[in-house]
Order: structure tokens, then C-alpha cells, then sequence
């Protein structure tokens, strides 16, 4: 991905140095003895990075499949979500400025207002704890500047594309209290068409507001206070039926009535119900960083709470088959104190070591209502029923508590070698709520008594009893990380990691029987061995990093369709090892290129209940995929013009679930910028799926008897044409 140059005095081209706080101490990423990308503020909007699922295009190992606002799954090196439930959280743990996000909905918000985001790939126990046995992402937004400045930014595209974003910031007083305020719109109409009654789907609705206060209590203290608050009311998302035969999970009670296709146009639907979805969320983040002689210490308190609201048609028919509802609110918060040792300190061994230490604490709340409607009855009972739609649903609710104390020790082995040793002790306790009813309009139709035709155990599965129960579990786990980096020269570091990663356990929310949903699955755990080479060459003009790892998974947690399409969390065991690359360099004066490769080779190597799936893709990640990019810039009228080139390429893959196959897929994006002598302004053309590609990125689940071909399917988006402006003053460039 890009990566900034600048001209040093002598008029030598180098690579930027890009900071990271990924290890909880400063270092440059190329310091850094892991797998570790790390893209600035100007990078994301190089390469108009607006959201995760932007973002997984020039991460290797990175996967995000979003199926609504509020279910989106994240894949590091194949590992991540199992599925989408109120109890289960992702394998790849999301953070913003420190404090986690376990609702998936909020984790793949709006990206705005950042100063970088670091994606660390492999099982990262030791400094991030539970559930980033995947992986981390971090969101690191802006801290205020002690200059005066603004910066404003409109852009227009087709598809009634309009977005619009401002940041100010400055001193409030003197060198004492520092402050900022960023907001952002971000509306379109949407690609997607619903036939039926002409709607736009798969647009834009997203308002944001994130303000920021950072207080010198004194030389040795300062205090930084951030607010955010983010609402989406976007045109759902809209799946493309391309074939005939598809039937949602009724159709076993309607034997040959096929739902129809919109027709050839992949961009449309054909729908009785649009749906919509609706996500409100926002926090507080608080930290307090003291400086010591000898250690720094942190402080860091997080309350963070989500609304998120969706109903979709699940049978893709302009026929009211099947349709599902969910309504997920959720709170929580977190406290995290660290100690971080100071080299040139009495308490470094010597000047030869640094050391950490952290307490944590996590506590959440949340409650999900997951509604199924039909009016299939209609069809066999036109006008006969007091009313004619048939519901059925699934009321959940989580507490969740976590406590963990941590620590890792890196010592000099003479002067060019470290060795690493961490280790954390995690304990969890979940409280899972979960209860199923049925409102048949059938009930009582024929005579006094009778069950309808849905009752428990005969509605395909979906829900075999009626209950209403209570249960919890807790879990306990030692995680420990050994690494050993070795300096061949003053700008190449070759390293070793032992890692492991923990995820906790959890219940099955849409569970068919009493006995499903009192019993819970296990937590997962992973030994992960890894060898990395980073290095910058030829004078700092090129950087080159890449990894090879193994990683050997117990009890993964891993979502499978039963019959009824509601997927559920098995148990397996699981080998995955690959290979990522990052290359990039600077060849001539002006002139940057790039490349990003991942390959992954997964199996799954015992899976409980379902052998069938042994040997088949973890998580359905495809095996190969790769990105290319090229900047090439020059001096014109007193500024610079910049020509921008990106291409991606996916291998193909399954959805996951052992459904239909996904397609390989291609995307080339490009865009002209021209910078203002004074840099205070820059006009940008930009076009996205520049050759106007046909090919999709999710499937909807679907029935298992339904053909793969008919199989509903997200579209990307086409090509789109936009321009935007940006414009800045005062301390900011």
C-alpha cells in the first residue's frame, strides 16, 4: 500500500518512517517483530479506505464479509466470527484507541478521523487478551495540535453521492488544553434496485461526530477525554438472485413454487419486502498517561453502547415466504491500567531490558430479538385466517465479565539480539438468557386444539421446543509468547514467534431445543509459530516485509447452515499455514509501486458432527489473493499532479458454510490528484471498478437443497465515477 516519501536535505528519496504503538510502546513498524500492517491517514484516503471491508483489500490474511449493518465477519489468516449471535464474538479483536468492540455491527463503523490503523495478524494472547486469537485491529484516531488548523473535504459521485467531512483543531488554552471536533456525512442512493417496487439498495446514510480533549496537567501528566457518536440509515443491503429455482427455507411446505429472478441485471432484486437497517452507536474513551523515572503508566477507562435494527427477505421472492428481524442493543465497558518500563531507568536491568505489565477488565450487557416472518399460509389458505402472518423468534440476552493480568519482559542478548517472553492469565464468566415462541395463525383452524402447521418440531427445525432458560459458564486460560529478533544489519530484522491466542466460549442463540441452548461450546485456543523478515534496502528505497507461519487450532470455533439456514457454532480442530508479503519501493523520482500477497493454506482436521466438512477450507478464505498499486507524481503549474493505480485479485472460495462457491474476483481502481503550490487545497478524480466488473462478495445463506447457481448473491459495487475536493489551513499538511 502507499507509504508517504519525503526529500531528505540532500535531496535523497527515502521512505517515511511510520510510528506504531501496536506493542504499547512507540517504535517504528519496521522495528516491530511480528506481523504487523500499518496504514497512516494519508494511505486510507490514497486508497479510499472507508470502512473494514475497504480496508481487507491490502491487508494480507485479512477477510470481511458483511451480510447486514449488523452481521459482519472478520477473518485474520482464516480465523475470526463463527456466527452472528449475541454470545459469540469475533476471532479478531477491533479496538478504538485502546478500548474493544464486540459487537460486530459498531467494529465495522464508519472510518474517519484517524491518525492510522495497525492490523496485527496471528494470535496476539499476550498484549490484546481475549479474542484476538486471529488477530487485532486498531483504530487510532487524531489527538488534538498544539497549531491551529482545518481541513474540509466535499465529494460528489454518481449514484446521488454526496459526503462531506470537516476537522478543527487548536489550542482551547495555551499550551495547557488542546482540542478538536470532527464531523462527517456520507449519503448515496445505492447500486442495488428493488423491481418490486422501486427502491435503492446497498447505499449510504451514515452522520457521524467525534470530539477530542487533550490536558497538560503538567509535564509528567496528561489527561486525553474523546466522544464519539455514529448513526447509519443506510438503503439496506440488496442480494441478487442471477437464477430460477432458489426457495427459502418453506419451500419444503410449497414443493414447486420456485421464487422468480429479477431478470439478466445482476444490480436488481426482486422483493416484497426492501428491509431496512439502522445502527446508532458511540462511547467515551478516558486516559490518563503519567511519566515516571523509572516507568510510564496508563490509565484507560472505555464505555461504548450500539442500537443496531435490520429486517431482510430471506427468501428473495417478490412472494412473503421468509423474512428475518433482528434488534440488538448492547453496552459496555472496560478498564485497563498499564506499567511500561523506561529503558534509561533504574528498573531496565541495566539499560538492557523493557518490560510491561497490565491489569484488565471487561464487562458488557446485551439483549438480541432475532424474528422470523411468513405468510406462506396465504397461499394455501387465501382470505381464510384471522391474520395472515405466521412469526417465529428468538429473544437473547448476555452478561459477560472478564479479568486478566499480563505482562512481557524483552532483554538484550548481546547488541544486535532480543529475546521476548509474555504470558496472561484470562478468566471469563458468561451469563446466557435465551427463550423461542411461536404465533401460528393456523393454531386452532380446523378444531378446538389443533397445533397449526409450524408447531415445535415440525417447522423444518428451526424450533423444536418452546422454552425459556437461564445458564451460565466461565472459563480460565494461560496464554504465553516467546521471540527471539535478531538484527543482520542496522535496517533488516529477522525474527521468530511462539504465540498463542484464547477465545472464550459461548451459547448457541438460535438453538432448536431446551438442551442445545443450556449447553455451550467450548473456547478455542491456537499455537501459532511464526518467522518474519523486515527490512528496508537500497538507502531506505525499498521496504520489504514478509512472514511464514504455522498455526495448529483446537476446538475453533467455526458456523455451519443447518437445514433451516440458521448457522450454529461446532467445535473443530484445525491446521492453517501461509505466507504475506509487503513490498514497497521507490524506483525513480516520483515514481512509487507496491505489492501485497497472501496465501493461505487451511483445513479443517477433525470437525464435531460434521466429518464431511474435514479437509475443507477454514472459514471458506480463499487460498491465494494479491494487490498492486502505483503512484507516480510530478511537479505541474506551480503544484503536483499525482497518478493513482490500484488492482486486487481474490482467489476463488466457499461462503464458509459449505454453500455455493464464490467466484475469483478482480477490481482495478484509479484517480488523478492535483495538490495547490501552498498545499492548502487538492482536487480529486477518481474512479472505482474502473473496467465495470461483474462479480459479488457474499452469498446469502440459503437452503442446503437449493442449487448453488441459484444461490442469492451481494454484488460489488460497479463502476463509479466521483470527484472530490479537499481543502486545509493552519497547521495541518
Amino acid at each position: 500500500m502507499p507509504v508517504p516519501f519525503a526529500l531528505a536535505e540532500e535531496e535523497r528519496l527515502v521512505l517515511e518512517e511510520v510510528l506504531v504503538t501496536a506493542t504499547h510502546r512507540e517504535l517504528s513498524a519496521q522495528d516491530v517483530a511480528a506481523s504487523l500492517s500499518a496504514i497512516s491517514e494519508e494511505q486510507l484516503r490514497a486508497l479510499r479506505i472507508r470502512r473494514v471491508d475497504d480496508l481487507q483489500n491490502f491487508v494480507p490474511g485479512l477477510f470481511v464479509r458483511t451480510q447486514s449493518i449488523g452481521n459482519t465477519r472478520y477473518t485474520i489468516r482464516g480465523v475470526g466470527a463463527a456466527v452472528d449471535d449475541i454470545s459469540v464474538e469475533s476471532g479478531v479483536a477491533v479496538y478504538i484507541d485502546g478500548v474493544y468492540v464486540p459487537r460486530a455491527g459498531p467494529a465495522n463503523g464508519l472510518l474517519f478521523d484517524l491518525d492510522r490503523v495497525e492490523v496485527l495478524r496471528g494470535p496476539q494472547g499476550t498484549l490484546y487478551g481475549r479474542n484476538s486469537a486471529g488477530g487485532a485491529i486498531n483504530y487510532i484516531t487524531r489527538r488534538p495540535s498544539h497549531e491551529p488548523g482545518a481541513e474540509f473535504s466535499v465529494e460528489v459521485a454518481e449514484y446521488d453521492t454526496f459526503n462531506a467531512k470537516a476537522y478543527l483543531t487548536g489550542p482551547l488554552v495555551e499550551d495547557k488544553v488542546l482540542g478538536k471536533l470532527s464531523v462527517v456525512s456520507m449519503e448515496s442512493d445505492g447500486y442495488m434496485e428493488n423491481v418490486f417496487n422501486g427502491d435503492d439498495g446497498t447505499g449510504e446514510d451514515t452522520q457521524a461526530i467525534r470530539a477530542g480533549v487533550d490536558v497538560m496537567i503538567n509535564d509528567d501528566i496528561e489527561l486525553q477525554l474523546t466522544l464519539d457518536y455514529q448513526e447509519n440509515d443506510p438503503n439496506p443491503r440488496m442480494f441478487a438472485l442471477l437464477e430460477p429455482g432458489f426457495r427459502s427455507v418453506i419451500h419444503d411446505l410449497t414443493p414447486g413454487y420456485p421464487s422468480e429472478p429479477a431478470g439478466e441485471d445482476p444490480y436488481e432484486a426482486n422483493l416484497d419486502n426492501t428491509g431496512f437497517e439502522s445502527m446508532d452507536t458511540g462511547g467515551i474513551t478516558l486516559q490518563l498517561n503519567t511519566a515516571g523515572d523509572n516507568v510510564d503508566t496508563v490509565y484507560l477507562f472505555g464505555y461504548r453502547e450500539s442500537e443496531t435494527r435490520f429486517s431482510a427477505d430471506r427468501d428473495h421472492s417478490p412472494e412473503n415466504l421468509f423474512n428475518e428481524n433482528h434488534d440488538e442493543d448492547s453496552d459496555w465497558w472496560s478498564g485497563e491500567i498499564r506499567l511500561t518500563s523506561r529503558r534509561e531507568g533504574d528498573w531496565s536491568f541495566g539499560g538492557k531490558a523493557d518490560w510491561l505489565l497490565g491489569l484488565y477488565y471487561f464487562e458488557e450487557e446485551g439483549t438480541r430479538d432475532a424474528v422470523f416472518t411468513s405468510e406462506v399460509f396465504e397461499l394455501f389458505f387465501p382470505g381464510e385466517l384471522p391474520f395472515s402472518e405466521a412469526q417465529l423468534g428468538f429473544n437473547q440476552g448476555i452478561e459477560t465479565e472478564a479479568f486478566a493480568v499480563f505482562g512481557e519482559l524483552t532483554h538484550d542478548l548481546g547488541d544486535h539480539a532480543r529475546a521476548t517472553l509474555g504470558v496472561r492469565y484470562t478468566y471469563e464468566e458468561k451469563t446466557f438468557s435465551g427463550s423461542t415462541f411461536i404465533d401460528d395463525p393456523t393454531r386452532d383452524l380446523f378444531f378446538p386444539g389443533f397445533p397449526g402447521l409450524i408447531p415445535p418440531g415440525q417447522n423444518g427445525g428451526l424450533i423444536d421446543d418452546i422454552y425459556d432458560v437461564t445458564t451460565g459458564e466461565s472459563w480460565d486460560d494461560v496464554a504465553f509468547k516467546f521471540g527471539l529478533e535478531y538484527d543482520l544489519n542496522d535496517s533488516v530484522l529477522a525474527y521468530f514467534l511462539f504465540s498463542q491466542g484464547f477465545k472464550s466460549g459461548g451459547f448457541q442463540g438460535t438453538a432448536p431445543t431446551e438442551a442445545i441452548a443450556r449447553t455451550p461450546f467450548d473456547p478455542e485456543n491456537v499455537d501459532n509459530f511464526e518467522l518474519g523478515l523486515k527490512g528496508s534496502y537500497f538507502d531506505g528505497r525499498l521496504q520489504s516485509n514478509m512472514s511464514v507461519y504455522y498455526m495448529d487450532y483446537r476446538d475453533l470455533q467455526s458456523g455451519i447452515a443447518r437445514d433451516t439456514a440458521t448457522p450454529v457454532t461446532l467445535n473443530a480442530d484445525a491446521e492453517i499455514m501461509g505466507f504475506e508479503w509487503d513490498l514497497v519501493g521507490l524506483p525513480a523520482a516520483g515514481l512509487q509501486l507496491g505489492l501485497s500477497v497472501g496465501y493461505i493454506d487451511s483445513e479443517y482436521t477433525e470437525f464435531e458432527g460434521t466429518p464431511a466438512l474435514e479437509g475443507e477450507q477454514v472459514n471458506g478464505v480463499p487460498e491465494y489473493k494479491y494487490s498492486l498499486f502505483a503512484d507516480y507524481g510530478f511537479p505541474l503549474a506551480g503544484g503536483d499532479l499525482t497518478l493513482h493505480a490500484d488492482y486486487v485479485w481474490q482467489d476463488d472460495t466457499t461462503d464458509g458454510f459449505g454453500n455455493a462457491e464464490i467466484a475469483d474476483w478482480d477490481v482495478l481502481n484509479a484517480s488523478i490528484t492535483y495538490r495547490s503550490p501552498r498545499e492548502h487545497w487538492e482536487l480529486v478524480a477518481w474512479v472505482r471498478n474502473l473496467l465495470d466488473e461483474e462479480y459479488w462478495l457474499e452469498n446469502s445463506l440459503a437452503s442446503v437443497t437449493a442449487p448453488d447457481e441459484a444461490t442469492p448473491r451481494l454484488m460489488a459495487a460497479p463502476r463509479i465515477i466521483g470527484a472530490t475536493i479537499n481543502y486545509r489551513l493552519g497547521g495541518l499538511r
